[in-house]
This record gives structure tokens, sequence and C-alpha cells, in this order.
């Protein structure tokens, strides 16, 4: 946290604002350079960002905008509204990923330079893209600290778990105090009527085979002759 303002301002929201205006710095400097030689002398030819078509300059809005209101919504108390299920959080770090997307294109479908000159994205392009990317990635980092449900995944982020983990915990708690049946014993019924005749037939076998079988194997005492 970092106080601007008079305002606590966290330090991924710090991020997503920083991005911004690197991206407001970089989109003036060269993002495609044309090298030549005219008559042993050598030229070189710059293009900004605002000048290479629509995968250029409307990128570097993007992520100016989401900058923007990202300010307006911590100094101004602006609410930025949810569309559908998804929440406002997702939506600025949404818009700064497809900046992030249309930077690519824009570098995969750079024009290859006519033989004799030397052509391609200068450090401005460059630059551009890794500010793209790093807003996208603040914004991510804050909306899940800020507790925002992920989208298509029902559960919200870092403290919206710990919430639900904590109101899980006394009915767990009571589950585990609960006594389990399965370890109790189990109670022996008694035996029908008709087969109690047998049993006791049975218990007196037994015992009578049990005294014999002492019988058996108790010393016999020993006679001493004189």
């Amino acid at each position: 946290m970092a106080q601007i303002g008079g305002r606590s301002v966290a330090t991924n929201d710090i991020g997503v604002i920083a991005s911004g205006a690197v991206m407001f710095i970089v989109g003036f400097l060269p993002w495609y350079s044309v090298s030549y030689s005219f008559f042993g002398r050598s030229t070189k030819v710059h293009e900004n960002g605002w000048g290479l078509g629509f995968n250029s300059w409307f990128p570097v809005l993007l992520v100016l905008a989401v900058a923007g209101l990202l300010v307006a919504r911590l100094f101004a108390s602006l609410r930025i509204p949810d569309v559908g299920p998804v929440s406002a959080l997702w939506i600025l770090p949404g818009a700064s990923a497809f900046a992030s997307l249309l930077l690519l294109i824009r570098w995969i479908r750079f024009p290859d330079a006519p033989k004799g000159l030397d052509a391609g994205p200068s450090y401005g392009f460059y630059l551009a893209l890794i500010a793209a990317i790093a807003q996208t990635v603040f914004g991510v980092l804050a909306a899940l600290a800020n507790g925002a449900t992920i989208p298509g995944r029902g559960r919200a982020g870092w403290p919206g778990r710990a919430r639900s983990l904590a109101a899980l915990r006394p009915a767990a708690d009571a589950r585990l105090r609960r006594p389990d049946r399965r370890l109790r014993p189990a109670r022996l019924r008694p035996a029908p009527a008709r087969l109690r005749p047998a049993l006791a037939g049975l218990r007196s076998a037994a015992g009578w085979l049990w005294t014999a079988a002492s019988g058996r194997l108790r010393p016999a005492p020993h006679r001493w002759g004189l």
C-alpha cells in the first residue's frame, strides 16, 4: 500500500497506472524503422505507434483507458458496472490483455522490407508490448487480491476463497465430533428359540471335552516304593 493524494493505493493498482503512463510515452517513440543508403549516404526513417494502423494506435488507447478508469475509480469513486456474470474487476485486465494480443498481431504483420532496405520493429514497439503485458499482469493480481469471482469457475480469488474455507470449518469440526457409528461394536442378536436346545447341548459337550482333556494332561501322582 502507498499513500497517494490522501488515499491508500495498492501496489498492483500502482502497477496498472504506471504501465499506462509508460505506454503514453512510448507511443511517440519509434516503433518501426527503415534504413537505406542513397549515393553512399545512410538514411533512417522512423514511424511511431500512432501512424502504423489500427493494431498500433488502438492498443495504446486501450492501455491508456484502463489506467484512466482505474484512476477515476480510486480517486473519483467512479463505479464501473459489471458485464453480465463478469465482475468489473476483470474488465480492466481483459482490455489490457486484448491490447497485448493486438500488439502481437501487429508484430507478426509488420511488412517485409524490400531488397536493399533494412527495416523492422524498433525499441518503442517492444517497450509498448512490455507495458501492455505488465498492465495485464498487475490487473489480474489486483482482481485476485480484491476477491473477484473468477469468470467461468464460480469461485472467488484469494480473500474470497479464505472466507469460504472459514465458513466450511464449523461444519467440518461438527463432522469430526460426531461419533462414527461404524466403529461401535455390533450387537449380537439372540438366537432363535428352536436353536437354543442345540446350542445348550453343544455348550455342555464342549465343557465335558474340556474337562476330559484337562484330566488327561494333568500329571499322574508318583508312587514311591520302599
